[in-house]
């Protein structure tokens, strides 16, 4: 197996904050394969995730895909539920496709971008540590203004000083630290050839039990590449002598 670091593969992925991500996405520079399963987090599920994000204990990991060949894609939907239809991708240069963490990236995207069960997400700024939860999905009518969409939390810094002052001023910086302004999302590219992934890695995989469904994605990944790349021949026959 051929894994490129980001910095490797391309200049796409050089810096990897959540934020970049997402934006990635909104470029539709990182796509999904059509025959990959719907989103099927739950409120609490997207909520809880973005809690252990802003927790900091742990970075966001994904696998991605690559091929000269392109294989049926889409956008990543900006509402849950999907709307068919709404995303159908047109050409965009340099795409990768998601292996895995495809329930990771979409609850990020929503978050930053769309809709779930039609509620944006919001940040609660004067949460209290290990009180409250930073992280709310709510209508967009008569939002308090302790509540922010993602892409609307500004620096701290005007914040006056005293004791919930201090507080927002901390939860605010820590969203930034945890979201803007560090590399936070490990990206794994695989590029796929002809050769690449080859046999013997993917039973290597395959013993390994947290392992095998990266083997089994990477399967399906090639059958979808074989069925692309058979499109893609001429349809005629010999040309006559």
């Amino acid at each position: 197996m051929v894994i490129f670091s980001d910095s490797e593969l391309s200049n796409l992925y050089e810096s990897s904050s959540y934020v970049q991500i997402a934006r990635y996405i909104s470029q539709g520079k990182i796509q999904v394969p059509l025959y990959t399963s719907s989103y099927t987090w739950g409120e609490r599920d997207l909520l809880n995730y973005l809690e252990y994000l802003q927790s900091g204990v742990q970075k966001m990991s994904i696998l991605l895909a690559c091929a000269k060949i392109r294989i049926p894609s889409k956008r990543f939907p900006r509402e849950i539920p999907e709307k068919p239809g709404r995303e159908l991708t047109p050409f965009v240069k340099d795409v990768r496709y998601v292996l895995d963490g495809y329930h990771c990236l979409q609850s990020l995207y929503l978050a930053w971008y769309g809709f779930y069960m039609g509620k944006r997400v919001y940040f609660k700024i004067n949460a209290l540590n290990n009180e409250d939860r930073f992280y709310l999905l709510k209508s967009s009518n008569n939002i308090p203004n302790i509540y922010k969409r993602l892409g609307d939390i500004k620096s701290s810094t005007s914040l006056s000083s005293s004791y919930i002052f201090d507080q927002m001023r901390e939860n605010i910086s820590d969203f930034h630290a945890n979201f803007k302004n560090f590399i936070r999302c490990t990206v794994n590219v695989i590029y796929f050839d002809e050769s690449h992934p080859n046999d013997r890695t993917l039973r290597i995989l395959d013993q390994m039990p947290d392992k095998r469904i990266i083997a089994d994605r990477i399967r399906r990944f090639k059958v979808e590449l074989m069925r692309a790349s058979l499109q893609q021949e001429p349809q005629n026959g010999p040309t006559p002598q």
